[in-house]
């Protein structure tokens, strides 16, 4: 068929799951991309549900659920860990791998969302040309988490007990006082999984950002331009 099929994958939890289930219903009304979602839930949430269900209901998407798997953690492992610990498991990504191969309409893209990268590995398995991040936040926060494997290099110690601003590429200074959750402890599992995000976003085909060239031109630029941070095949 010529019609593009992509495919789509959301994280456990709200606020990954809606953001992909509106970003497949805006692809395939706006752009006539036939889409399959798959949507890697926890299994005992009515809220996942109802959202799936109302998603169907529209008939713009196909969405298969995928429940997560237990897998071990570290006991004091915060959510945003045991999210993207869980994304990189062997067993999702075989669950992923599996899912494509029983479809009789292969896809030509994947779209992950932030606590997916580590499923970029299965895209050759899967056939898939091309793999693409969505980031449903704002170019700011791509900007800071695909800068911080360069922070990581050159910032001895804590962020936290810098004094002056750190300089971003494309934004105004970040103080101290901003930083985002993940960056408040360098020894913390978050601050090491997300570090793997920043190196694996540069790494995809391209990231879908949720934000507008009169709202944050100098962002998207030094993200398109930056050698630092990688070079993006493009910033939609």
């Amino acid at each position: 068929m010529d019609q593009p099929h992509a495919l789509l994958v959301a994280s456990p939890g709200l606020g990954h799951l809606i953001p992909i289930l509106e970003l497949g219903n805006r692809l395939s009304t706006v752009l006539n991309i036939h889409v399959t979602i798959l949507a890697v839930t926890s299994g005992s949430s009515p809220t996942e549900t109802d959202a799936i269900r109302a998603s169907v209901a529209r008939g713009t998407c196909e969405v298969r659920e995928l429940h997560s798997f237990d897998i071990d953690h570290s006991p004091d492992a915060t959510v945003a860990t045991k999210i993207i610990e869980m994304m990189r498991a062997t067993k999702t990504k075989m669950a992923v791998h599996d899912a494509v191969k029983s479809m009789n309409w292969k896809p030509t893209v994947m779209i992950i969302d932030f606590f997916g990268t580590g499923l970029m590995s299965v895209a050759d398995d899967i056939g898939v040309k091309g793999t693409y991040v969505y980031v449903p936040s704002h170019a700011w926060f791509l900007a800071v988490v695909v800068y911080l494997p360069v922070l990581d290099k050159v910032v001895e110690g804590e962020y936290i007990d810098i004094k002056e601003p750190m300089k971003i590429p494309g934004c105004r200074p970040v103080g101290p006082g901003e930083l985002m959750e993940t960056m408040l402890d360098r020894s913390d599992p978050q601050y090491r999984e997300c570090l793997r995000c920043g190196e694996e976003i540069p790494m995809c085909h391209g990231v879908l950002v949720n934000t507008w060239e009169e709202l944050q031109g100098n962002t998207l630029t030094a993200l398109r331009a930056s050698p630092l941070v990688g070079t993006f095949n493009g910033v939609l």
